[in-house]
């Protein structure tokens, strides 16, 4: 009968928060816990080890496992080094060491707390659990504010790289381009400038037996392999290439923070709203041009549905109605030779009286923008110098005489702005040192206060003035260089359509002399409206 009492099960436990020092490994825990049973009687019928586990988490395998066999019957003494490896959340670990043990005529040691229920050496216990508590809760408060302080330096801190990268053998929170994966996120890019839409990119990976992101990293690292279903490793789905195509790690930009746990002791996965995470741009060689992923961002952000042929149209998300900012709705054409229309979407739905039809045929529209682009592609084949004057022109508020005089008060005002403060210094220096009175001081210092304020807002204007129109240069030379792929355009793409155009504004026609006239204004990417 002594010996069913002495029936004991060791507990350890050891998670990223207790540190992974030699004094407090599995190992040591397991040996000596083993001495102290020989050393007093005790019969070890089992060891259980939760490698890992945060000590606010009582969902742990083991630990389960543990609780299973006491509730049947198995277990008289629970050993632990101290009362920690139990729990760091006190209201539940308590509730194990006074009452579940307890009920189940459990003799609970921790043996570094001198605590041992049958001795009623446990005065302490309750006390003990409140401090583990707080040091879990200090441990990770410590651990947010490192993990941001590390996202705002741009540094990677997941434990695997992203798809496309790798992470640097010599820096960890470092990553480079992985060569085996970073050509299939370009291959993404491409086939959706190309119109391809995120599913139709997911079958082609599939057909073509391409891992996907899980089954990569489990092959490559030798991880996750429960991860996802190991009978598909190749079955692509839509949201993941979606996934993929949204994400600014592929231009260099790192996102962090955008996901935490509720608290300490929840860690169920809240998502952060945006405007709380932490983007540090140029962290790592992008995969992605800056130019090709604004193309792209616009083109996954529109709903592509095929027409009855199963077929989308080239214009989706692109035109809208002028007046009630609405997209404007594509209606497949009832006989074979008329290929649709295009009405206003708030009109169509709503009625005429919320807004007029602004109707135009799939085919006008289709011919006015080809014509518009093969006019000024025509313009920068003739004379290319000219057509960018004409386009600066066109951008610029200013001239070239009235630039010019901009920067000159530009520099006259940052050299006064030096001199002012070099006067008051001196005037602060003077009235220090005696040689002008106090009043005089309040009054010059007040003086040259004005003047400075006034030249500061008006250096301030004319800099954002002037970093407005080296914008606008560099956006002339960003649309020439695009519409100078295009100088022999024969027809119209969906490639072709998002790497020029904005948007396209159909306006409401009217009858003049009988005729029925049409405004449609097309917004050039990043020169605008060039009517």
């Amino acid at each position: 009968m002594e010996q069913q009492r002495n029936r004991t099960a060791i507990y350890c436990r050891l998670s990223r928060e207790d540190g992974d020092g030699e004094s407090m490994s599995i190992g040591n825990q397991r040996e000596m816990l083993v001495r102290y049973c020989k050393d007093n009687g005790l019969l070890v019928v089992d060891i259980y080890i939760d490698d890992g586990f945060s000590g606010t988490n009582f969902e742990r395998p083991n630990f389960l496992r543990m609780i299973q066999d006491i509730e049947d019957g198995k277990i008289d003494v629970v050993l632990v080094k101290d009362q920690s490896r139990i729990g760091r959340e006190h209201l539940q670990t308590g509730y194990y060491m006074e009452i579940f043990f307890a009920n189940h005529d459990v003799r609970f040691i921790a043996v570094n707390d001198n605590v041992d229920t049958e001795k009623g050496d446990n005065d302490f216990m309750g006390f003990r659990n409140i401090i583990n508590e707080l040091y879990a809760k200090d441990i990770s408060k410590k651990i947010r504010s490192a993990r941001k302080t590390l996202a705002k330096q741009g540094k990677f801190t997941a434990p695997f790289a992203p798809y496309g990268y790798k992470k640097d053998p010599d820096n960890k929170h470092r990553l480079i381009i992985d060569e085996n994966t970073a050509p299939i996120v370009k291959r993404m890019f491409q086939l959706t400038t190309e119109g391809k839409t995120p599913t139709e990119i997911a079958e082609i990976f599939t057909a073509e037996k391409i891992l996907i992101p899980r089954a990569y990293v489990a092959k490559t690292y030798g991880i996750y392999l429960t991860g996802y279903d190991i009978r598909y490793p190749y079955d692509w789905m839509g949201n993941t290439v979606a996934s993929i195509l949204r994400s600014k790690l592929y231009i260099g930009t790192l996102v962090n923070h955008r996901r935490t746990s509720k608290s300490f002791k929840n860690k169920k996965i809240i998502q952060l709203p945006e405007d709380e995470w932490i983007e540090v741009e140029n962290t790592h060689d992008a995969i992605i041009d800056r130019e090709t992923w604004d193309i792209v961002q616009k083109m996954v952000a529109v709903k592509k549905r095929p027409n009855k042929n199963g077929v989308s149209q080239i214009f989706a998300g692109l035109v809208r109605c002028p007046d009630c900012g609405r997209a404007l709705s594509y209606n497949i054409g009832t006989y074979k030779d008329f290929e649709g229309s295009f009405v206003c979407n708030y009109a169509k739905n709503k009625g005429k009286k919320y807004c007029t039809w602004h109707y135009i045929t799939y085919k006008a529209l289709y011919q006015t923008v080809l014509a518009d682009i093969q006019r000024h592609a025509a313009l920068l084949k003739k004379d290319c110098a000219k057509f960018e004057e004409a386009l600066q022109s066109h951008m610029s508020s200013q001239n070239k005489k009235q630039l010019a005089s901009l920067r000159k008060e530009q520099g006259k005002l940052q050299m006064r702005l030096e001199e002012l403060s070099v006067i008051t210094k001196k005037l602060y220096e003077d009235n220090a040192l005696s040689r002008i009175s106090d009043d005089e001081y309040g009054r010059l210092s007040a003086q040259f206060f004005g003047e400075r304020k006034e030249a500061e807002e008006r250096l301030f204007a004319i800099t954002e003035e002037l970093r407005t129109e080296e914008r606008n240069l560099e956006n002339v030379a960003r649309f020439t260089k695009i519409i100078g792929k295009y100088l022999d355009i024969k027809v119209l793409d969906k490639t072709v359509l998002n790497e020029l155009i904005d948007r396209i504004e159909v306006h409401e026609a009217e009858k003049i002399d009988g005729k029925r006239v049409q405004k449609v204004d097309i917004y050039y990417r990043f020169v605008g409206n060039l009517n």
